[in-house]
């Protein structure tokens, strides 16, 4: 990444993006506060610049980075930074919005908050069969079987591990 840091010295967007991703190197590297300034930096130019794809990535990456550090409520924020951005329809790129509503899901999961997560997580399902993205489809139903086997649902939770099991081995997973 420091020699793409260097390709793209002359071009703002292309930095930007570099910082993304040095952001989640940093955090695979668990050095949180290098990877919250990445974060950050590159916020900062895609919001002034009003570049709204990446701009929705990294509000992404900035709620999983916090909801991976128990920091859910900063997490959410960020989320739902990511959602007004989905809502006014400034970015239309379907796998990340799939990607939101399922980190909003994870993170309303995380705070006790069901009805939430069960209602992002069914945006989640409706996109992904939708769009016939089967991972996203498979990995909800695996999270909506968590959730109910954590509530004491356990028939429930049964039957969406099972829908996401039969999705996952039509797509060749072992």
């Amino acid at each position: 990444l420091g020699s793409a840091r260097q390709f793209c010295k002359h071009n703002s967007l292309n930095e930007a993006l570099v910082e993304l991703e040095f952001g989640n190197l940093a955090k695979i590297q668990k050095n949180n506060p290098k990877a919250v300034n990445h974060y950050l930096r590159a916020c900062s130019f895609f919001e002034s610049a009003g570049v709204y794809s990446p701009l929705l990535k990294a509000y992404i990456d900035l709620a999983e980075f916090n909801r991976s550090i128990y920091k859910h409520n900063e997490g959410l924020g960020y989320i739902r930074k990511a959602l007004k951005i989905i809502e006014k329809k400034q970015c239309n790129d379907t796998l990340l919005w799939l990607r939101a509503f399922n980190r909003a899901a994870a993170i309303y999961n995380e705070l006790n908050k069901r009805d939430t997560c069960i209602l992002y997580s069914n945006k989640v399902l409706e996109l992904s069969e939708y769009s016939k993205n089967y991972y996203w489809q498979a990995n909800t139903y695996n999270e909506l079987g968590s959730l109910y086997k954590d509530l004491g649902q356990y028939d429930r939770a049964e039957e969406y591990f099972k829908k996401a099991e039969s999705i996952w081995f039509s797509c060749g997973a072992e």
